[in-house]
């Protein structure tokens, strides 16, 4: 009885700890996302930003796996961080979590339930349908960005032509070239981006086919491309932008506050992009460097360049590598890659780096006896060799085999533990049919992993004295493979292979994903760490739009447990669904969003001196907008949004967490017609509470007050000038109570320095903060904020 209350108390205390030092943060996820638009996310820091090292974002569409993206530091007053998923993923709803990583060595998930199950999910908002005598939609390029940069692209729809298809080809002549082969053609629109456009007038056709290649439907247009100076007459075409933003901090406490004497704080990053190409070649080039940048940590910065040639792609520096959702799925490799294509055979290899070196320390203190020790593991190189090949036409049938080795170097540091070596191989497939409105795929992978190489490889006296027996000698292959004693497994076994299966139909506006999974508990890819290991399961997704795409209907359901071999004492059952629905009128009428999420996540042991557990977390989100003409003391078009979401994470089993999570928000945006003018007001609550059964009550209350007013003078030729003045108010109600006042003030204007345009932003803030608790912790915070940027 004694131990039973003990180890309970032990749980209480374990859990309490955890949840104390946990981050809160402020999100709420976007209404929709529009196809071939970017999605900027922005995750609001509240309170623990100082417990972080770095933050990540995961994301998906479908059955693919999460791809991995490192969020950049917010450079405002208020702790934030920021990425964008690029518009030309998106063509169907989005789903993503983020991942916090602590200076403790602990992480944190938002949402906090089993996230890579159940993540935050985000519709797609479809475009209207045209009528039916408009077969062809003109997506892009239209007349408002039409520019000759890395963006141009070419897209057509032809919702009206869905059903009209069977039995018929579609062909795209740019400039009166044929260049269907190059452009990726879906059942319901089409996307072509040419290698380099030059400016002026560009001719456009598209036409449907019949089976003699008589034309059934056809359209085709004229787009004028603007011109974009280049600095110099080169052989090869050269756009690109240089960004630069610095952040400089100063702090006024009094002689007892922790602002009295702390420094000052400078950061900044900087961003250059270059792209370009001529006839058959495009290149692409990006730098991102930042001073959050240490050798203390994993890498901040990004360099990257693309080469693209007819047939062949390569790719130097930092790159999301794809192979399969087992093997790798979006981790960033440092190094070198590159793809060759010809006809239905397509070559994908990459060689670099995906863990940095970071140092360790060990310090002895001689003047104690015995000498007293304190050691700081550090982490060795760790890199990755993969190569895949591919057979097949990814528009119809494809088969694919992967090979995957990832090392630790053990040279690269003293004071790291346990290097490793990983082989993966595996094999996928995928069908599509009905022009790809069905697709059905499926990947099996298997893997050796050596959780310690650092002994060397085993001998044949070895194998003898571990009773071990192979059917080859491990020396034999040592430049492949490490064999010892620390292998995991010694044979292939279900235990050691990753399997899935995946369909996606699209008929009739119902858009239906299906995915199992079975991922074996000795079953490793160091290149995909968040892979979750020794579980099986399916997830189902269901999507439903009618009245001409405004009306959307969502509705999943996903099933996962552990201990597939039974090895372990305890079993853990992971089950969730989540609803949502949308509509998104084309008229005068509000949006309006709505999701609800659960998760219940049981354990049941075998073993008395085990614990069961049973959490239930909810999570329920709403949005609404609507634009409107408003007369205030002038014409306006205002937008207005309120969002509001709710979560809920129960400890069913011992009750010894409750916490509930409430967050409101309501945003006023008022564009001025016959005025230069927007005004920005923005009213936000957020609540967190916890109330077990056993334990205090714990509160933390935000709420929040801002207006800023925009003007645009005409003070210059251009009319870019615009100058801005807000002001914040948060007040903390909670177990911290406090408020902070902000002032800001900016200017942004649009000018020439060199033959194409510069960009210059200049903020100012100023914080006052007041401790209610304790006037020794008051402080003020003055910020400034510069960005450039330089088109070129």
């Amino acid at each position: 009885m004694k131990k039973s209350v003990l180890v309970i108390l032990m749980l209480v205390l374990s859990v309490t700890y955890v949840f104390a030092q946990s981050v809160e943060v402020d999100f709420i996820p976007p209404e929709f996302v529009e196809s071939l638009k970017p999605l900027n996310l922005r995750l609001d820091i509240i309170s623990g930003g100082d417990k972080i090292e770095e933050v990540y974002l995961f994301y998906k569409k479908g059955n693919l796996d999460f791809t991995q993206e490192l969020m950049e530091p917010g450079l405002g007053i208020n702790q934030y961080y920021q990425t964008t998923i690029p518009g030309r993923y998106i063509d169907q709803a989005i789903s993503f979590y983020f991942r916090l990583i602590l200076k403790d060595g602990l992480d944190q998930t938002i949402p906090a339930t089993d996230p890579i199950n159940n993540p935050y999910y985000v519709p797609l908002r479809q475009k209207e349908k045209p009528k039916k005598d408009a077969y062809f939609q003109i997506l892009s390029p239209d007349q408002e960005y039409n520019y000759q940069d890395k963006d141009f692209m070419v897209a057509i729809s032809y919702f009206s032509l869905e059903d009209k298809l069977q039995d018929k080809s579609i062909v795209l002549y740019f400039d009166g070239r044929d260049v269907t082969a190059d452009a990726t053609i879906a059942n319901n629109m089409l996307v072509y981006k040419p290698a380099a456009v030059g400016p002026g007038n560009h001719t456009i056709r598209v036409a449907v086919l019949n089976k003699d290649d008589s034309i059934f439907k056809e359209m085709s247009w004229t787009v004028q491309v603007k011109k974009v100076t280049t600095l110099q007459k080169l052989s090869v075409s050269v756009n690109g932008d240089l960004v630069i933003d610095s952040r400089l901090t100063l702090n006024d406490g009094d002689s007892s506050s922790f602002y009295f004497d702390k420094d000052k704080e400078w950061r900044s990053t900087g961003q250059l992009r270059l792209w370009g190409g001529k006839d058959w070649f495009r290149y692409r080039g990006r730098v991102y460097v930042s001073s959050e940048e240490s050798s203390k940590r994993q890498p901040y910065n990004r360099y990257s360049l693309d080469l693209h040639m007819p047939h062949l792609s390569l790719y130097f520096g930092d790159h999301n590598q794809v192979f399969s959702n087992t093997t790798i799925a979006g981790k960033n490799v440092r190094g070198i890659g590159g793809e060759l294509t010809f006809g239905f055979f397509k070559l994908h290899s990459f060689y670099g780096q995906i863990q940095r070196h970071i140092k360790g320390t060990q310090i002895i203190d001689s003047t104690t006896v015995p000498y007293d020790t304190t050691y700081t593991g550090g982490y060795y190189n760790r890199n990755s060799l993969g190569v895949r090949m591919q057979f097949g036409n990814e528009r119809t049938f494809y088969v694919g085999l992967n090979a995957l080795k990832t090392k630790d170097d053990i040279d690269s540091e003293a004071y790291a533990e346990n290097p490793k070596d990983n082989v993966v191989v595996g094999l996928d497939s995928r069908l599509n049919l009905f022009r790809s409105r069905l697709q059905f795929g499926w990947e099996v992978s298997t893997s050796l992993l050596n959780n310690n190489i650092a002994p060397g490889v085993l001998t044949k006296e070895d194998m003898d004295s571990l009773d071990i027996d192979l059917p080859f000698n491990p020396e034999d292959i040592e430049s492949i493979f490490i064999i010892n004693e620390f292998v995991e497994p010694y044979k292939p076994s279900l235990s050691s292979i990753a399997a899935e299966t995946y369909l996606r139909a699209f008929f009739m506006h119902n858009l239906l994903n299906f995915k199992y999974s079975y991922v074996g508990a000795s079953y490793n890819s160091l290149a995909n760490p968040y892979l979750q290991k020794d579980k099986s399961g399916f997830n189902i997704m269901d999507n439903i739009t009618l009245m001409n795409n405004q009306l959307n209907f969502g509705i999943g359901y996903h099933a996962y447990k552990d201990n597939l071999r039974d090895t372990k004492e305890a079993t853990t059952h992971t089950k969730g669904y989540r609803m949502n629905a949308g509509y998104y009128p084309f008229a005068r009428i509000p949006n309006i969003s709505l999701s609800y999420q659960k998760t219940n996540i049981t354990k049941e042991v075998s073993d008395s001196t085990l614990f069961p557990a049973n959490r239930l977390s909810d999570i329920i989100t709403f949005s609404t907008s609507y634009k409107f003409p408003v007369s205030i003391f002038s014409p306006t078009d205002t937008r207005i949004v309120l969002s509001f979401s709710n979560t809920n994470t129960t400890d069913k089993e011992f009750n010894t967490y409750d916490y509930n999570t409430q967050n409101y928000r309501f945003n006023v945006i008022s564009e001025f017609k016959e005025l230069p003018m927007t005004t920005r007001f923005n009213m936000s609550y957020f609540a967190r509470k916890d109330a077990p059964d056993t334990l205090e009550t714990k509160k933390s209350n935000y709420f929040n007050v801002g207006i800023s007013e925009e003007i645009r003078p005409n003070l210059f030729k251009k009319g870019n000038f615009r100058t801005s003045l807000g002001y914040n108010w948060t007040r903390s109600t909670g177990d911290n109570k406090y408020t902070k006042h902000y002032i800001t003030w900016g200017m942004y204007n649009q000018f020439k320095i060199l033959p194409t345009d510069t960009f210059l932003t200049l903020e100012l803030s100023y914080m006052i903060y007041d401790d209610s608790n304790d006037s020794a912790e008051d402080y003020n915070q003055m910020r400034g904020i510069l960005k450039f940027t330089q088109k070129f």
